[in-house]
């Protein structure tokens, strides 16, 4: 007879005419109901992404939270414990490597948390200037741009990156050297033995003395490739960066450089690159530095409340 329905309201409230904030429950209005709750990390070996199963046969209402990239703790995103509602996109300095949101979907049959390529990798680039980049061949040594392979002969080239964010002795998981191929010359691979410059703070390449006389890594990489011109490569320098920032001298903030000396490529195959290459924000050629293989914690709520019932 009339309407009928359940309430209950908070305590020191009368029921009967308590507003709505002021209940816990009323059946006059739509309430989330949890299907299930969980918790965990996200991992780069793991593909970067997170699959959970719900089974519901519909698209579930869903709430996802986690933590941010690690590169940005020491800013306004707050440390490594802080949940953030997903998706999280963080504030971006700059138009480099700005690929870093996390974001969720589901479907009829899972929930997926996804990490982007960009997030916590910590990136290094050139100046963009000159002194940055070398070149030495059966000629002159020369700064300004750096190719190495076989152009009229053996090529060797020198690149050089600054602020490296790793303390002395800091472990890492991963470090790599993305180089990006300006130009290239010939058809075939480009061969090269691949060495950093063992110092603690490599200064720029005219200053000081040449890139070819200094001091190397005793670790390298033999290193080739076929790639053409517009593409970048990857190149495993994990040894050679943890030979560097083990030195006495090594502290955050330090530059690197490279040595690429070829090593028996064809005549008139060569690589290249040179300042040229940069946008007005940084250098396309990078190095960068993936401190833990755990990228995130997340925690997640999937409701039995259907998106579109």
């Amino acid at each position: 007879m009339g309407d009928h329905g359940i309430k209950v309201s908070q305590p020191g409230f009368d029921v009967k005419t308590a507003t709505p904030s002021q209940l816990v429950f009323s059946s006059k209005y739509q309430t989330l109901k949890v299907k299930q709750q969980g918790s965990g990390v996200i991992t780069h070996d793991g593909g970067r992404t997170a699959t959970i199963p719900h089974n519901l046969g519909y698209v579930p209402m869903f709430l996802v939270h986690t933590t941010s990239d690690p590169v940005y703790e020491t800013d306004f995103w707050g440390d490594a414990s802080d949940f953030f509602i997903n998706p999280v996109s963080p504030g971006v300095f700059g138009a480099c490597n700005i690929d870093r949101a996390i974001i969720s979907w589901a479907d009829t049959a899972n929930l997926y948390i996804k990490v982007r390529p960009d997030f916590g990798w910590y990136y290094s680039y050139t100046r963009c200037v000159g002194a940055d980049y070398a070149d030495e061949s059966d000629g002159p040594y020369t700064t300004g741009y750096m190719y190495f392979g076989n152009w009229w002969g053996r090529e060797d080239g020198a690149i050089r990156f600054t602020n490296i964010r790793l303390n002395k002795n800091e472990s890492f998981y991963k470090a790599d050297l993305l180089l990006y191929i300006a130009v290239k010359g010939g058809a075939g691979d480009v061969k090269a033995k691949v060495y950093g410059i063992n110092e603690d703070n490599t200064l720029p390449f005219d200053e000081g003395s040449e890139a070819f006389v200094r001091g190397k890594t005793t670790n390298f990489r033999t290193w080739q490739t076929g790639e053409g011109a517009g593409t970048t490569v990857q190149i495993d320098i994990a040894d050679m960066v943890g030979q560097i920032t083990s030195r006495a001298g090594w502290g955050s903030g330090n530059a690197m450089g490279w040595l690429f000396f070829d090593n028996e490529t064809a005549e008139d195959v060569y690589i290249g690159e040179a300042p040229a290459s940069c946008n007005p924000y940084c250098s396309p050629s990078s190095m960068r530095i993936l401190k833990s293989n755990t990228l995130m914690d997340y925690k997640y709520t999937i409701y039995l409340n259907e998106v579109n019932p």
